[in-house]
């Protein structure tokens, strides 16, 4: 398979629990707990996405920091 189509299969399976989770609150709880939802789920995803791409830099000995 290319790794383009896994990527988006492992993306889907990723977000699915959490769009289901989301849909249940904003059908079943009230707006604000709702946007506290998206919220907290938006900040995961945005530090998971900004962790994917740091990249460790090369390594330098204490005497030269």
């Amino acid at each position: 398979m290319n790794n383009q189509v896994l990527r988006i299969v492992v993306v889907v399976a990723t977000i699915f629990p959490f769009a289901v989770l989301g849909y249940q609150i904003f059908t079943e709880e009230s707006l604000l707990t709702g946007a506290v939802y998206t919220t907290v789920v938006l900040i995961l995803f945005g530090t998971a996405l900004a962790a994917a791409r740091v990249r460790p830099g090369p390594e330098k000995p204490p005497s030269e920091r």
